[in-house]
């Protein structure tokens, strides 16, 4: 079965970035350094795979619902400095990246997020075995039989056999239901308030949706502790008031689903990947002016492990 690593280049460049500080002249170079570390390790575990690399864009469907979506990010100087020099730095690990052949999308509009699911979904459909390498939990909702999540920065997996010990949750869409009630913090999504991580493991140990749980509420009249239980008792107003839609809650669930599930993103059309070409001699030039002497000593081993058809080549 062919594989094909689908890797969250923002997720591995900011880890990289939160890496002991490197710097070439006044340029830090943490997260253009451990992009490339990252890649030879991943590549010596998948050597048949191919690889590419995804990068967000502004997903403006996404601040049309929510216009402060993602506003508490750099809410902090610490938190300016590091993307501000991470910015800095993107223009190198696209460069290198190009130079060793690997293919890299940014789509208008769309995050990484929304294209790795559309992507996985082809991929899987094709026959594909894929592993999707980032730090974000959003991506465990592509799991499938063939799809691995895997996350370089804690060095660990998750495969769908492995999901519900992972997670808590039982299917994908009660992960991701859990997630709309619970909000994103992160993303300064705003989650049901009432309804925490506990009523998110009674909830979804009773009913298999949200949806589900509506439609028992409007059956019923409404939640009582005898009619559902008293494991329930100090959420049943919440919950009576989220079915009802009280104060808009069950509006804002779905506009959190709107936000999070990536199966309800807009449809993604007219994709194209940026074309590389490898050239091995730009790449260890680069290398060579970032005083990635690692790098440098070991070029045979780099050589060996990106650029094989060149020796063969000579």
């Amino acid at each position: 079965m062919p594989k094909i690593i689908i890797v969250d280049a923002n997720s591995v460049g900011y880890a990289g970035q939160h890496s002991a500080d490197l710097k070439t002249g006044d340029l830090p170079t943490q997260a253009i350094y451990n992009t490339l570390a990252n890649l030879r390790a991943l590549k010596s575990k998948h050597k048949e795979a191919n690889f590419m690399y995804l990068w967000d864009d502004r997903a403006q469907f996404r601040f049309d619902l929510l216009p402060d979506y993602k506003g508490k990010r750099e809410n902090t100087p610490e938190k300016v400095k590091a993307k501000e020099e991470y910015h800095a730095q993107q223009p190198y690990i696209k460069k290198l990246l190009g130079y060793m052949g690997i293919p890299q999308l940014r789509h208008a509009g769309y995050e990484a997020d929304d294209l790795a699911f559309y992507l996985c979904k082809l991929f899987v459909a094709r026959g594909y075995e894929v592993v999707l390498v980032t730090s974000d939990k959003d991506w465990l909702q592509m799991l499938d039989k063939n799809v691995t999540w895997f996350d370089p920065r804690m060095d660990r997996y998750c495969t769908i056999e492995t999901f519900q010990e992972f997670t808590g949750f039982n299917t994908i869409r009660k992960f991701t239901d859990s997630k709309s009630l619970l909000g994103d913090k992160s993303d300064n999504i705003d989650g049901i308030s009432g309804i925490g991580e506990k009523a998110c493991s009674l909830i979804f140990n009773k009913w298999d949706s949200v949806v589900d749980m509506v439609k028992e509420h409007r059956a019923l009249g409404g939640f009582t502790k005898e009619n559902i239980g008293p494991d329930f008792s100090r959420f049943i107003n919440k919950m009576n008031a989220l079915c009802s839609n009280q104060d808009g809650l069950l509006k804002q669930f779905k506009r959190n689903c709107q936000l999070m599930d990536l199966s309800l993103c807009p449809p993604i059309t007219g994709l194209k990947f940026e074309k590389t070409s490898k050239d091995p001699e730009a790449f260890f030039d680069l290398c060579a002016e970032l005083a990635f002497q690692s790098i440098m000593r070991k070029r045979g081993i780099w050589t060996n492990t990106f650029f094989e058809e060149f020796i063969e080549a000579a």
